[in-house]
Formats: structure tokens, C-alpha cells, sequence
């Protein structure tokens, strides 16, 4: 596993891999050689508030990268949430599925996609895809077996306005919790309205150990928010059932804090862009113009989605 040696915000960054090997590459403009076929050069730059670019990384080729670097955007990944590859040129539906595969547990989600059966279609217009789909804060996946780790997104047709993909950090929200809010969710668990499954309202990353704030979609989405005492035992105590006014109340809040400058971070498609970003670690949503059908062509908004199987299962009782 690829460790970050001197913190993301240096000039330098080191990344260090097992075999004692390691990937070199350079904080700005300037890059340096990393010896792998596919990346001649690997330049990284810091966006605010989390994520960076990505240049010479070839990803959509038929050979990969090396697993170094892999190991290594992944932990970057984890760590900022989003990498933006850019310079991608035109990425098709299969080989935006075969570069999505190389992260995570490598599994694709089937979504029945009309080009790659992993790709789904997202558009403004119901001629060119999916309609009205994630106008709201969430992670992908949150319902299934196994949390999906890793998501892809390659805008087809970006249009004039509405293109934007709004993103959140889960674990800077976390950090402005306040104590109290931190113990109280702790011990909430929301009921899937459609599965009657339980999901927790703050959860650890795998990789980071980072607490995260879930992003469960909208509150019609959840039938129940259960707290669990502290000293709960199986057959023993029984959960409290939240209020609406209470859930409603807790929903406003997880919103408001993905809507601060410090946590929030609003992505504008350009052409080539292959976007990846750990879905443990980021909830988004597409901008409220985005859902808008378009008056001319040249405003169709078409994106194309990938996701990884994830390799736990979040949803699970307490």
C-alpha cells in the first residue's frame, strides 16, 4: 500500500511502495520521469479545497500504468478524494469501464449501460440518457451489497452551462462536527425505505482510518433513523426512533456543512477529462442547472458513470 512520506501540501512528494521501489513526481508545474511505460512524466496539481490534477497518466490505454503508480493515485485518492485525468482525448464507454476497473477491488458494476453494460448514460434529455438522476448530496451505491469504492465520470457532451459536478469531502464535514455532534451520530443508523437495512450516519475508511459523515441521498430516501445506546446488547435494549422533525433536522444539517467552502468543491468538465474519485470519501451531486432540458444542442449534457464494487458491506446492523 502506497504510503504519502512528506504530506500533500509540500513541494515534493514521495510515495514509497513495497520492494522498496518508489514514484517521484513533482508538486506544480514542473514533473519528473517516473520509468513506467504508460507515464512518462506524472504532474500533479493541489485544488482547493481537496483533490488535484493529473497529467501524464495515459489511463485509458489497453496496457495500464504500472501497480506502483496505481497504489499510488489510489492512496491520493483516499486521502483528497478527487483526480481529475486530464488530456484523456475522446474516452469511449469501454475503455472508460477497463480504466475505472484498475482501482478498488477491480469488480465493475453492472448498470446496463446501451454502449459497455458497465457504463451508464447520464443526460439532460431523455433522447441521449438517464434523466433526472443525483440532483442531490450522496454516495453511489449506498443500498448495495458492498458500498461502491471507486467512480468514474467522462462528460460525453458538455454543454454551454449546467456541466458541473458538485463534490464534497465527507471527512473535512466530519471535523466541523462539534463534539456533541459527533457522540450523537455516532449512534445513528438510517433504515433504507425500499431494503429496511441499516447505515450508519458516521462510518471509518478503510485506508485513511478517517471518520466520514454518509451521505444516504434525500431523506425520503430513509424510512427511519434509529440512535442506538451506548450500551446497546442485541434482544436486550431497543434504538430510539428519531422524530421527523428530528430527521429532518439532522439532514439539514449534513447539508449544510457539504455545502461549506471548505468541505465543497464544484468541477467544470473540459474536454478529455476523466474523472475518478473514492466514493468513501466524497459525496456529490450535479449543479441544479444541470437538469434542465436543453433548448439547443449544443446545451445536451451527456455524462457517462462507472462504478467499482466496493470491498466491504456497509450496510449492516449496528
Amino acid at each position: 500500500q502506497a504510503i504519502l512520506a512528506s504530506g500533500f501540501n509540500s513541494v515534493w512528494q514521495v510515495a514509497c511502495f513495497p520492494y522498496g521501489t518508489s514514484v517521484l513526481v513533482r508538486m506544480g508545474q514542473k514533473s519528473v520521469p517516473t520509468e513506467d511505460a504508460c507515464c512518462g512524466h506524472l504532474e500533479l496539481s493541489k485544488l482547493s479545497p481537496f483533490g488535484c490534477e493529473v497529467r501524464g497518466v495515459e489511463l485509458c490505454r489497453a496496457s495500464p500504468p504500472s501497480a506502483n503508480v496505481l497504489q499510488f493515485l489510489e492512496q491520493l485518492m483516499a486521502e483528497q478524494g478527487l483526480v481529475i485525468f486530464r488530456e484523456q482525448g475522446e474516452v469511449s464507454a469501454d475503455e472508460q469501464a477497463r480504466a475505472t476497473s484498475h482501482f478498488g477491488g477491480h469488480e465493475l458494476v453492472s448498470q446496463n449501460g446501451p454502449e459497455n453494460a458497465h457504463t451508464l448514460r447520464l443526460s439532460n434529455h431523455p433522447g441521449h440518457g438517464t434523466t433526472g438522476v443525483g440532483g442531490y448530496w450522496h454516495n453511489d451505491g449506498v443500498c448495495a451489497d458492498r458500498f461502491y469504492s471507486h467512480v468514474a465520470f467522462h462528460m460525453v457532451s458538455i454543454p454551454r452551462r449546467g456541466g458541473q459536478t458538485s463534490f464534497a469531502h465527507t471527512g473535512l464535514a466530519y471535523d466541523m462536527l462539534s463534539d456533541s455532534e459527533r457522540a450523537q451520530w455516532e449512534r445513528l443508523h438510517m433504515v433504507d425505505r425500499h431494503s429496511g437495512r441499516l447505515a450508519p450516519m458516521l462510518f471509518c475508511h478503510p485506508i485513511t482510518g478517517r471518520k466520514h459523515i454518509l451521505a444516504h441521498g434525500r431523506a425520503t430516501q430513509v424510512k427511519a433513523i434509529l440512535e442506538y445506546p451506548d450500551d446497546y446488547v442485541v434482544g436486550r435494549s431497543t434504538p430510539r426512533s428519531l422524530s421527523q422533525q428530528e430527521m429532518s433536522a439532522t439532514f439539514r444539517r449534513r447539508d449544510e456543512l457539504f455545502d461549506q467552502p471548505a468541505v465543497h468543491l464544484v468541477h467544470s468538465y473540459e474536454k478529455g477529462d476523466l474523472v475518478v474519485f473514492d466514493n468513501l470519501t466524497l459525496a456529490h451531486r450535479g449543479v441544479p442547472e444541470a437538469y434542465s432540458k436543453p433548448d439547443k444542442p449544443e446545451d445536451v449534457r451527456v455524462l457517462h458513470r462507472t462504478c467499482v464494487a466496493g470491498r466491504f458491506e456497509l450496510m449492516q446492523p449496528p
